[in-house]
């Protein structure tokens, strides 16, 4: 979503936003709006620290380790930038 352009982020988002809705039917406008809020700071910190890193998570999982967790994220590389940035 980062790497979009500004109008592909806000459709990219607001399709997000529409099938949280969807599959959370009992959340609260008010939580979905925070859930919005969220995911539009993290692209903004996402382009303000990492401006020429093109990579788009593809999948992310929160794994139990032990009495802790652990991130698991898999990215891809667009063709056009063989080394993501």
């Amino acid at each position: 979503m980062a790497c979009s352009s500004p109008e592909n982020q806000r459709r990219q988002l607001e399709q997000y936003i529409e099938g949280f809705r969807q599959y959370n039917p009992t959340f609260a406008p008010a939580d979905v709006a925070n859930i919005l809020t969220v995911m539009q700071s993290l692209i903004e910190r996402k382009l303000e620290l990492f401006p020429e890193d093109k990579r788009q998570i593809i999948s992310a999982k929160v794994v139990m380790v032990g009495k802790g967790y652990r991130i698991e994220v898999a990215s891809a590389i667009p063709a056009d930038r063989p080394h993501g940035g």
